[in-house]
């Protein structure tokens, strides 16, 4: 799972898998973590971070697929 970084503060963040929540690791592009997935299985996607005292949470239902960007 990925989360672009939008400047977020960030003392901690978690993404979150059907709400089994684990930190992310932050990288240059933004926060990450591997989970387990089943392909046509949908999931709910949660991200969470902290910034300036306050939280930010989003959250969406994604069918995890088969894709390439390989060209």
């Amino acid at each position: 799972m990925f989360h672009k970084d939008l400047g977020w503060s960030a003392s901690w963040n978690y993404i979150c898998l059907d709400d089994y929540c684990l930190p992310g690791t932050k990288t240059e592009a933004g926060y990450v973590r591997s989970f387990n997935a089943t392909l046509g299985s949908d999931y709910k996607i949660t991200f969470k971070v902290e910034d300036g005292g306050t939280q930010f949470i989003t959250e969406e239902i994604i069918t995890f697929e088969k894709t390439s960007c390989a060209q």
